[in-house]
């Protein structure tokens, strides 16, 4: 996750299911990461596994605030979805995962940003 990036202004600016997707790839993506680097830097898993806490809080933070009937269900809804991304990669690292492309992980709803093509890819193991 970029550190200038603005999730919550981010997630303001756009409804609810663009929220959800963004949130998707933008796990997807930082999770592959960690998972390729993770042979070489011992680390990395556990960075990422912070990374993805501070956005949990980030989310839950924003959730104390006086927000409308459809922005409170928004929020609410990304940390949900964002409490059960938390935990599979916490198990990732708890199972000593080291690879994108261990059943693990595969096995996991993973959203992909094609930039190259413009769209969104959406995988669920590859067998």
């Amino acid at each position: 996750l970029d550190e200038n990036f603005q999730l919550i202004e981010y997630m303001n600016m756009y409804p609810s299911q663009v929220g959800i997707l963004g949130l998707q790839m933008l796990w997807t993506r930082d999770a592959e990461v960690a998972l390729t680097l993770a042979k070489t830097d011992k680390k990395v898993m556990n960075t990422m596994d912070d990374k993805f806490l501070q956005i949990l809080s980030r989310l839950i933070d924003h959730t104390l605030q006086d927000l409308s009937k459809v922005d409170r269900t928004k929020f609410e809804t990304l940390v949900t979805l964002h409490v059960h991304q938390r935990d599979i990669f916490h198990d990732l690292v708890t199972s000593h995962i080291k690879s994108p492309t261990d059943f693990e992980w595969t096995k996991q709803l993973r959203v992909y940003y094609l930039e190259e093509e413009h769209r969104v890819n959406i995988q669920v193991t590859d067998v």
